[in-house]
């Protein structure tokens, strides 16, 4: 018995069953759409070399079956993709004047994305950048994909702007690297795989170097239960208490936790300059600082050290103390301050330039 004869192929819907069209291109899946070679040619590179390759080709045809085969009833050449037909559909629905594809599946966004790019698209369409952003800003149980998987994307179709959302999308997840998919390191180059790491290592010392000497980047008003030695500070408290915030200076026997921390010369004081003298914090917020600056290292997630679950083993130890139990609410209003702060440092962190 012979082979069973080749399924004709299907036509496209349209607008992709134009009778006007002067080229078909066909899917993996046996599904042809007529096209117009000036919409291709004008958005992309690749097209301009196939094209062109096909009429060389097509002057060197003899009149044989495989000519035949070249071309449709209506004479017009016919040229084999390697895509399924829903994913060209949507990439030639990006550049046809009809409604853009909405691409809600994330595999097919990723198919598209990589036909611009194995076609050498001349401008990334403006709903491309919007998908993928979109798909970091949706829930992480909820994506679909990965950041990791973004970035990949982002850097093959040199678009550093998202790169740069992907990677920090990134920084809740302290195993981004290893978990990357070979599929998609396989789309990015060792400096874009080495920016990644850097960016990274970056972003956690930023985070870190909050917490390892908060008074640094935090005056010492803003952190609950701070305490300066200075006199000064002291008679200026005590006649206007109103004015220093969180700001509560220990008196002797005052404080009950036990110990306190010195954190030596480098706070700011109410007008921005650095006094020598040193600020006193209860040995529980000297405790919690510590436990932040070593999660941040781990994994730069602000959210991550404010969200109760962490913190709450260093309230109770608060509570303890008769004076730092009346500073509670001051620590919870302190919180989103913390985060704030780290967040802003950890957005000045840059990703290398790679593209």
């Amino acid at each position: 018995m012979g082979e069973p004869a080749p399924q004709a192929p299907s036509m496209a819907q349209a607008p992709f069953s134009d009778v006007d069209a002067d080229i078909v291109l066909r899917s993996s899946d046996n599904i042809d759409f007529r096209l117009h070679k000036t919409i291709l040619t004008r958005a992309f590179h690749g097209f301009d070399d196939l094209l062109s390759g096909l009429a060389t080709a097509a002057a060197y045809q003899t009149g044989t079956s495989d000519a035949m085969d070249s071309s449709d009833e209506h004479g017009r050449p016919i040229l084999v993709l390697t895509e399924r037909a829903d994913v060209l559909d949507a990439l030639f629905r990006l550049f046809y004047y009809v409604d853009s594809p909405t691409l809600s599946d994330f595999k097919v966004l990723r198919a598209v994305c990589l036909c611009l790019d194995r076609y050498c698209v001349k401008t990334v369409p403006y709903i491309i950048h919007e998908l993928l952003i979109k798909a970091l800003n949706v829930p992480a149980h909820q994506r679909g994909t990965t950041p990791g998987t973004v970035y990949a994307l982002a850097c093959r179709l040199q678009l550093d702007d998202i790169a740069l959302l992907a990677a920090r999308a990134s920084l809740p997840n302290s195993e981004i690297l290893r978990e990357l998919q070979i599929d998609d390191v396989q789309l990015i180059s060792s400096a874009q795989y080495h920016a990644l790491n850097v960016y990274f290592n970056d972003c956690r010392e930023a985070a870190a170097r909050v917490v390892a000497d908060p008074l640094v980047l935090i005056p010492a008003v803003e952190l609950p239960c701070s305490s300066s030695h200075s006199t000064d500070k002291l008679l200026e408290y005590l006649q206007n208490p109103g004015a220093f915030g969180q700001f509560h200076p220990i008196r002797s026997g005052e404080c009950e936790c036990g110990m306190t921390e010195t954190l030596a010369g480098t706070r700011k004081d109410l007008a921005g300059q650095l006094p020598a003298e040193p600020v006193v914090i209860p040995e529980w917020l000297c405790d919690y600082l510590e436990a932040c600056n070593d999660e941040l290292y781990r994994k730069p997630d602000a959210e991550n050290v404010t969200r109760p679950k962490f913190y709450v083993k260093y309230l109770r130890e608060a509570m303890a103390c008769p004076f730092c139990a009346r500073s509670i609410d001051s620590f919870l209003s302190f919180l989103p301050r913390l985060k704030e702060i780290i967040d802003e440092e950890v957005g000045k962190v840059q990703l290398i330039a790679t593209s």
